[in-house]
């Protein structure tokens, strides 16, 4: 049998006797596998190779010894056993060791009803995370200090980003929260320009998210004059477009400020229009209020009209329902003649049209909020 043949036999006997879930496989399956795998060979002849390559498999390991009993007529095995894999005998010690740890562990109070959770006991990953805490909460010793929460994740599961999204989703069902462990959630800030260091003339206020660094200076100088935004902040791209900057750090300067609304600004092109769609998405998810477009903003972008070609790869984010739902019929009409083939860069405008359009747009009339909706 050529080399090239018999490694193609071997390969194909070995990922059906991988791929079974029991380990013990009719020998039937591996002649049909045999068969396709030599085409050119007989049924004996095949049957003959395939034998040979079992006990060579024998041999290395990968096989347990044949059965004595479980033979056909020519004294050739019905079945054979496969041997666990490295990997396998791995996960075995780690379960092993694991079931030992959980029935040598004495569980504090606050744990004691984790330690019975069918859905807790019988997933391993989350079983070594509450023995993990379990041990933090018993080898605990008076008053400890609250610290990040990245700072205690890794002290207790040796692995910083363990703790990720606690803050919104607790440990174990809802049974262990950031506030049990001593720590606080630590999100990666945003960089943002408040109105007013008067707290009151805030709140109340929506927070502008602005994609690009010229336009975010432009958009504080503008707001520094008018005041319509609690506060502009840095989108930095499409960083902002991630759960724990959208999220968590963005909620953050809402609670801070006490601002209420967040609306966005960004290039009018295809992948700009991505980010808001994104972020939109992942604070409703979150509970949070989602994001609204700054209309008047995109509506003095187009009409300045300062274009510039989109690059081959904006294509594939291109998105006229989104389009039409974000900008509005007017404005997305207006876009999509031009759109993927151009687009409006929003540094096009500059601080003082920045300043003009908000001054046009109003403010809270009688305590109640007169900025447009996506709806409007």
């Amino acid at each position: 049998m050529g080399k090239e043949i018999e490694t193609q036999l071997r390969r194909d006997v070995m990922r059906h006797l991988l791929a079974s879930e029991r380990k013990t496989v009719e020998v039937k399956k591996l002649e049909a596998v045999a068969r396709l795998a030599l085409p050119h060979e007989s049924d004996f002849g095949a049957a003959s190779r395939l034998h040979e390559l079992l006990e060579s498999l024998v041999a290395e390991g990968v096989l347990k010894a044949f059965s004595k009993v479980a033979r056909d007529k020519t004294g050739r095995p019905t079945k054979v056993v496969r041997c666990p894999t490295e990997e396998e005998m791995k996960k075995l010690r780690e379960n092993e060791d694991l079931k030992s740890r959980i029935e040598s562990t004495v569980w504090v109070p606050r744990m004691t009803p984790v330690s019975v959770d069918p859905k807790i006991i019988h997933n391993k990953k989350i079983m070594q995370k509450a023995i993990a805490v379990n041990a933090w909460l018993k080898g605990r010793q008076g008053n400890v200090p609250d610290i990040p929460h990245r700072e205690r994740s890794l002290e207790i599961f040796g692995d910083e980003k363990a703790l990720e999204g606690v803050a919104r989703k607790p440990l174990f069902g809802g049974r262990i929260s950031l506030v049990d462990l001593s720590c606080f959630h630590c999100p990666e800030p945003l960089h943002y320009e408040a109105f007013s260091k008067n707290g009151d003339e805030n709140q109340g206020k929506p927070l502008l998210v602005v994609e690009n660094a010229n336009t975010y200076w432009s958009c504080c100088r503008a707001n520094a004059k008018v005041g319509r935004f609690a506060a502009v902040v840095y989108g930095k791209g499409n960083m902002i477009n991630s759960l724990e900057v959208g999220c968590e750090a963005l909620w953050a300067v809402e609670d801070a400020l006490g601002s209420v609304g967040v609306y966005y600004f960004g290039d009018l092109d295809p992948e700009g229009l991505t980010i808001p769609k994104g972020l939109s998405d992942k604070r409703e998810k979150a509970g949070l209020s989602t994001v609204e477009p700054e209309r008047c903003l995109y509506a003095a972008l187009i009409q300045k009209n300062l274009l510039t070609p989109c690059n081959a790869g904006q294509l594939k984010h291109h998105d006229p329902a989104f389009a039409v739902s974000w900008l509005g019929t007017e404005l997305a009409e207006a876009y999509l003649v031009k759109a993927p083939q151009e687009r409006w860069p929003q540094e096009g405008l500059g601080a003082g049209e920045i300043e003009m359009v908000l001054q046009s747009i109003g403010f809270p009339v009688n305590g109640t909020q007169a900025y447009p909706t996506r709806d409007a």
